[in-house]
């Protein structure tokens, strides 16, 4: 089959058989065995009905990569222009230039290329008249992809002209696709380095605390070593210069004879137990990390236990000038408890209240009876209700200076040491073996500083500005018999 011109101007842009050949084949031998697809949208745009006509029926049979050819038809340039609009997956325009006017075709193919920036279709312009439109200058102007006369436009050539338009279309579209998944690939990439570097600048930050953290307690341990010396060191340095006055001899190797004041041997004797109460809380500490809180546990009454506490440090109270009061019902379930490691703990919350705060101060001891939910029981009906757990909850607070909020976090420690209003410091051990003998209970402790309860409790006193603390523990009560 080819398409021929006939010489009358009437029939001018008419196509007719010149010759009859073999039903169109297809693009390639490989391409005719492959699964049919979604059809190939081939755009005709004349204003011929014949030349629509002519040319469905030469590329009737024609597929390319094992799909076939789907024909939409335009009559005018409007029509073409509605066409590509809804078919944009159009890839192939067969585009006569003069229809309704001379430049009909030329201005599709603007419309196409600038107006809906299709730059991926394939444009093959056909003409009858081709001096009315020179081929250099469409094809540079318009962005026109092939330039065929329809006098020329037999059936081999419109095969390989349909056959290198599929191609070019094929492979710019997968270019697109390939710069699509790129550009993807580029904003996932931005996305991940900006993730890496969120992370590696948290990262960063979290080493750089760390390190400051570090530093910190590096520094914080100097101290403790430095003060933990000096009170080590000094009985030490005193009982040897007393020692050495009584080891030297005279001018003629007599050895000297020296009376001690009693007020000297009695600062030696508490200087060597402080030196050996120093030692022995550390060796304590070590044990406790070791082998954990060692308990020997037996129900006992409450009330007669702090009798007892609060008779021993009476003498302590009395000599800071420290008023107590004690809040306690006269009927509390047991503590099945180690009552010389309970002695211990409020031995240690006396001691801090006296040490850390300037005398005078009142102290207001709470205890009463409280209850937890037994963290196994269920809402569910068909299970049997059990009783909640009994607690002892035991409260102590001052109307002192109070403990700043770092330090409140960090109090329960080991090593920690407030600023104490005493000439004499300990080793910041004291509420940390008490946090470790009431979690060995099984019960919890903690600080409230400044307090805004038991208000009671808070009489200012002196010049000093006191905000208060509140040390809180609980110790579970005994089952009942």
């Amino acid at each position: 089959m080819a398409f021929d011109q006939p010489a009358s101007s009437d029939s001018s842009d008419r196509l007719i058989f010149s010759e009859e050949l073999a039903p169109a084949r297809s693009a390639a031998s490989s391409e005719t065995n492959a699964n049919v697809g979604s059809p190939w949208k081939i755009l005709l745009v004349d204003d011929e009905p014949a030349i629509h006509q002519a040319t469905k029926v030469a590329l009737k049979f024609f597929t390319f990569e094992g799909r076939p050819l789907r024909f939409l038809s335009a009559y005018s340039a409007k029509e073409a222009e509605q066409h590509i609009q809804n078919h944009p997956d159009v890839v192939l325009i067969l585009l006569d230039v003069i229809m309704e006017t001379h430049d009909a075709g030329l201005r599709v193919a603007q419309y196409i290329r600038q107006t809906l920036e299709n730059k991926t279709v394939r444009i093959v312009l056909c003409t009858g008249q081709p001096g009315q439109v020179p081929e250099e200058s469409v094809v540079l102007d318009y962005d026109i992809n092939d330039y065929k006369t329809k006098l020329e436009l037999t059936q081999k050539k419109l095969f390989t002209t349909l056959v290198s338009s599929l191609r070019a279309y094929r492979d710019l579209l997968a270019l697109e696709q390939s710069k699509t998944a790129l550009s993807q690939l580029n904003t996932r990439l931005k996305q991940l380095n900006q993730s890496l570097e969120k992370r590696v600048a948290a990262r960063t930050q979290t080493l750089t605390q760390e390190v400051k953290e570090r530093e910190k307690a590096q520094e914080a341990l100097k101290l403790h070593i430095h003060a933990l010396t000096h009170d080590l060191r000094n009985p030490v340095t005193g009982m040897t210069s007393v020692l050495q006055s009584l080891i030297e001899k005279d001018a003629i190797g007599n050895p000297p004879t020296i009376e001690i004041p009693e007020r000297v041997l009695t600062r030696m004797k508490k200087g060597c137990d402080r030196q050996l109460s120093m030692i022995n809380a550390l060796l304590e500490t070590y044990d406790i990390e070791i082998w954990g809180v060692k308990l020997r546990q037996e129900p006992f009454d409450f009330e007669p236990f702090m009798a007892e506490i609060l008779e021993t440090w009476q003498p302590n109270f009395e000599k800071k000038r420290v008023s107590l009061n004690l809040h306690m019902p006269s009927s509390l379930p047991l503590v099945n408890g180690d009552r010389t490691h309970l002695w211990r703990v409020f031995e240690n919350l006396f001691d801090n209240a006296i040490k850390y705060n300037p005398p005078e101060i009142t102290l207001s001891l709470y205890i009463d009876q409280a209850s937890q939910p037994d963290s196994h029981q269920t809402d569910d009906d068909s299970q049997p209700s059990r009783p909640s757990q009994a607690f002892i909850h035991c409260t102590l607070c001052d109307d002192g200076i109070g403990i700043p909020a770092a330090q409140s976090a960090v109090i329960f420690q080991r090593y920690q040491r407030g600023q104490s209003t005493s000439p004499t410091r300990g080793l910041g051990l004291g509420l940390y073996v008490c946090r470790r003998i009431i979690e060995a209970h099984g019960g919890t402790i903690g600080l409230n500083s400044p307090i805004k309860n038991h208000p009671d409790a808070l009489t200012p006193q002196g010049d000093h500005a006191r905000q208060g603390s509140e040390f809180w523990f609980t110790l579970p009560a005994a089952p009942a018999p």
